[in-house]
C-alpha cells in the first residue's frame, strides 16, 4: 500500500522534525552519536548552506515520516554541477510504501531544476528515469 505524502524543501521551521528523523536514522544504523543537540546545531548550519538541501516527507496529518539530504557541488573534472544524496531515511512505520521513492524522485526533479548534470557516487542505473 502506498503512503500519500507531501514533500517540500525543508527550512528552519522544520528543524524539530529533521532532528527527530536524524536521531531515528542514527538509532536505525546502531550509532550513539551525534546527539540530538549536535544534530540540531549541524542542521541549522546546513539549512543555511546553499550547497545542501533537505526534502521532508509528511503525511496528511503533518507527521514527518522521512527525509533526504542532497548536496550540490561543481566538479572541475566533469565541468558540471553534481548532486549527491547524502541521507535517505524513512521511519519504520512508513517503509515499503513508496515514501523513499517519492523522496528520491523529488530530489532528482529538484536537482534537475538546479541544473545538475551528474550524480556523484550513484550508479546511473540507480537513478529512475523520469
Amino acid at each position: 500500500m502506498k503512503t500519500d505524502v507531501t514533500i517540500h524543501i525543508a527550512s528552519e521551521a522544520d528543524l524539530d522534525a529533521l532532528v527527530r528523523l536524524a536521531v531515528a536514522f542514527r538509532d536505525h544504523v546502531g550509532e550513539r552519536t551525534p546527539s540530538a543537540q549536535e544534530f540540531c546545531a549541524s542542521l541549522v548550519v546546513l539549512l543555511h548552506d546553499a550547497s545542501a538541501e533537505f526534502f521532508l516527507a509528511s503525511t496528511h496529518t503533518g507527521a514527518a515520516v522521512g527525509y533526504v539530504q542532497c548536496r550540490y557541488r561543481y566538479s572541475a573534472w566533469m565541468l558540471a554541477l553534481e548532486a549527491e544524496l547524502e541521507d535517505v531515511f524513512v521511519v519504520r512505520e512508513a517503509r515499503r510504501r513508496g515514501v523513499g521513492q517519492q523522496l528520491v524522485t523529488f530530489a532528482i526533479a529538484r536537482a534537475t531544476a538546479r541544473g545538475v548534470a551528474r550524480w556523484a557516487s550513484v550508479p546511473m542505473s540507480a537513478i529512475p528515469r523520469q
